[in-house]
C-alpha cells in the first residue's frame, strides 16, 4: 500500500527523453544489437534446441564481436524462465568446453532478475518498472527464488562477494557497476573481475 509510482507522485508524463535521444545527444555512448537465427531447423520458440543454438552461436562468435572482450554484452530473454535456462546451458556447455580444452577461457556470464518481494520494498519498488518480471514471479515462485540463489552464489564465488537475496538490490548494482566500469581503455582490470555477458529479462 505504501508502493508508488513515478505517475502517481508527478502526474501525467510531460515529455520523454528517451535512450535514441541519449545517443543523438552524445550523452551515451551507441550500442550494437546482433539477431541471431538458426540454422533453418524447423523448432519453437522457446525450446531447448533454440536456446543452445543461440547460447553456442555466442560463444563463437563473442571475442570476435566485442573486440576480444574489451565490450560487454547483454542477452535480453522473453521471461525469468528463459533466463534461467539460458544461464544454465552457458554454464553447462562452458563446462563442456574447458573440460574439452584446458586452455579454453570461459565468458564470464553473469544473470539478473528481480527475485520475488516478499515484503522487500526495494524489490516490489523495482518490479514497478518491470512488469514482466513482476509477472513471472507469480508463477512457481520457489523455484525461481532457489534459481537466483544459485546464480548468486555463482557471482559470489567469481567475484569474491557476498550478496544473498536479502541483499537483492546490493548485487543489481554491483553488476551494473562491472558492466559500467569495463570500458574499452581499461585494459589495466583483470578479466576474472569484469563481466562479458549479462543475462537480463526484457521488459
Amino acid at each position: 500500500a505504501r508502493m508508488v509510482t513515478t505517475a502517481d507522485i508527478f502526474g501525467k508524463q510531460l515529455h520523454a527523453y528517451t535512450i535514441t535521444h541519449a545517443i543523438d545527444d552524445g550523452n551515451v555512448l551507441r550500442f550494437h544489437v546482433d539477431y541471431f537465427k538458426g540454422g533453418g531447423v524447423p523448432i519453437k520458440p522457446g525450446e531447448a534446441l533454440a536456446k543452445q543454438a543461440v547460447v553456442e552461436a555466442i560463444l563463437a562468435r563473442h571475442d570476435r564481436a566485442s573486440n576480444r572482450r574489451r565490450f560487454n554484452a547483454l542477452l535480453a530473454t522473453a521471461s525469468i524462465d528463459d533466463a534461467i535456462a539460458y544461464y544454465d546451458l552457458f554454464k553447462a556447455l562452458q563446462a563442456q568446453k574447458q573440460a574439452e580444452d584446458g586452455d579454453d577461457l570461459p565468458l564470464n556470464v553473469a544473470c539478473i532478475f528481480s527475485p520475488p518481494a516478499e515484503g522487500n520494498r526495494d524489490v516490489a519498488q523495482l518490479q514497478e518498472d518491470l512488469p514482466q518480471e513482476k509477472a513471472d514471479n507469480r508463477k512457481d515462485p520457489n523455484r525461481k527464488k532457489e534459481a537466483l540463489k544459485a546464480i548468486m552464489a555463482d557471482y559470489n564465488r567469481q567475484y569474491g562477494v557476498n550478496f544473498d537475496i536479502g541483499t537483492f538490490d546490493l548485487y543489481y548494482q554491483d553488476v551494473q557497476k562491472r558492466i559500467k566500469d569495463q570500458k574499452y581503455p581499461n585494459s589495466d582490470l583483470p578479466h576474472d573481475k569484469k563481466i562479458d555477458l549479462t543475462i537480463v529479462v526484457d521488459m
